[in-house]
């Protein structure tokens, strides 16, 4: 048997059995400098999109992999609406990519939610014209 066949044959085993699953290398890419930390959302809406899976995804991975790392879930919405309303919708927006996070293995200990509501740099736009930017959470390390 070659060498690249026995090792071929090993990873298939690993992988199988389950024995990789330890490793934070076998699960895919940890969040870096590169990754992008914003989830932006629909008026209205704070379920968190399906696309931003992976990203969330690599940022868990970060977090498992530096037991004395925190995070900040920072939530945002636009002007639409009384402020009241929009510090629910952000703080339901940031509870959302926490409870995300934990599924994911985080412990709910090493994160902090704070919902904004209206944003503090305001775009240009008003009611319909109000940027998508503004609806957001910001995965912020501490």
């Amino acid at each position: 048997m070659t060498a690249s066949r026995t090792i071929s044959c090993l990873v298939l085993l690993g992988a199988l059995t389950g024995c990789f699953a330890s490793f934070p290398w076998w699960e895919g890419p940890v969040a870096d400098a590169s990754t992008p930390h914003v989830i932006y959302f629909e008026r209205d809406a704070y379920k968190v999109d399906e696309s931003y899976r992976p990203m969330l995804e690599a940022h868990a991975r970060k977090m498992k992999n530096a037991p004395g790392l925190r995070m900040l879930i920072q939530a945002h919405a636009d002007r639409v609406g009384s402020s009241g309303y929009n510090r629910a919708l952000s703080h339901k927006r940031a509870e959302m990519v926490m409870r995300e996070l934990v599924a994911l293995g985080v412990p709910a200990d090493r994160l902090e939610i704070d919902g904004r509501g209206e944003p503090r740099h305001a775009g240009k736009g008003q009611g319909a014209e109000a940027p998508a930017s503004e609806r957001r959470v910001e995965l912020i390390y501490r």
